[in-house]
């Protein structure tokens, strides 16, 4: 049997805590965006669905060895940094009305990093929302978005 969350060595917990959120977070991916990424290429907007079947794939990789234990912290910051990328891109590209996309990043790095590190990489999310979302660039960005 084993051993509950809280009965676990700090190690361990992290561990096993960062495994299942990136699995599960892998799945929902897989089933919320392959739809997606199928619709758009269906579209003829292949470079939208290449990128959302890259998503997926590196969701799945990133899942993969986080169950096989390997290097589960440098695992957590890649994904911390990939969650942060997005965030701040969405922010620049589409303009300071988008921040709220910022939020799942923030909320995503507090269950796969440990407390400290987490707040550590929010800060950083922060700052870098604020250097990229210093201007409303709605209008630069009318070529990215999507045709329903």
């Amino acid at each position: 049997m084993l051993p509950l969350f809280s009965q676990l060595p700090p190690a361990d917990y992290y561990a096993r805590r960062t495994a299942l959120f990136l699995k599960y977070q892998a799945s929902l991916a897989a089933l919320a965006i392959t739809p997606m990424a199928i619709w758009r290429f269906s579209l003829g907007q292949t470079v939208h669905g290449i990128v959302d079947v890259l998503i997926v794939l590196f969701l799945l990789l990133l899942s993969w060895l986080a169950t096989r234990g390997l290097a589960i912290r440098a695992i957590a910051w890649l994904a911390s940094f990939i969650y942060m990328a997005g965030a701040w891109y969405v922010v620049y590209a589409f303009g300071i009305s988008t921040l709220l996309w910022a939020f799942p990043a923030g909320v995503a790095m507090h269950f796969i990093l440990p407390d400290k590190e987490a707040l550590f990489a929010n800060a950083l999310l922060l700052f870098g929302v604020l250097l990229v979302g210093g201007q409303d660039r709605r209008h630069d960005a009318d070529h990215f978005c999507f045709d329903l």
